[in-house]
C-alpha cells in the first residue's frame, strides 16, 4: 500500500487549482475526491490509499477540506 501516490495526485491537483485561480484561498471547499486504485485481486485495502490524497486537502485547506469520497478498485492480470 503506497498512499504517497494518492498524496501526490493530490498535490498535481492543487497545482492545477493554484495556476487557473492564482491563488488557493479561492477554494470555498472540498467536495468530494473520488480514486480508482490499480492493484493485485487480493488488495483489500483501496480506501487507505486514498488517505494521501484525502490527508493532504485536509492539511492544506483545515476544514474547508472535509468532503465526501469514493475509490474504487480494479486489478490487473
Amino acid at each position: 500500500m503506497n498512499k504517497q501516490f494518492a498524496r501526490q495526485t493530490g498535490i498535481e491537483i492543487l497545482a492545477v487549482l493554484q495556476t487557473a485561480l492564482d491563488t488557493l484561498d479561492k477554494v470555498k471547499r472540498v467536495v468530494e475526491i473520488q480514486g480508482l486504485v490499480n492493484a493485485v485481486a487480493s488488495f483489500e485495502e483501496h480506501h487507505k490509499v486514498l488517505n494521501g490524497c484525502s490527508d493532504l486537502m485536509l492539511d492544506v485547506f483545515g476544514e474547508k477540506g472535509i468532503h465526501a469520497r469514493s475509490v474504487f478498485g480494479s486489478c490487473f492480470g
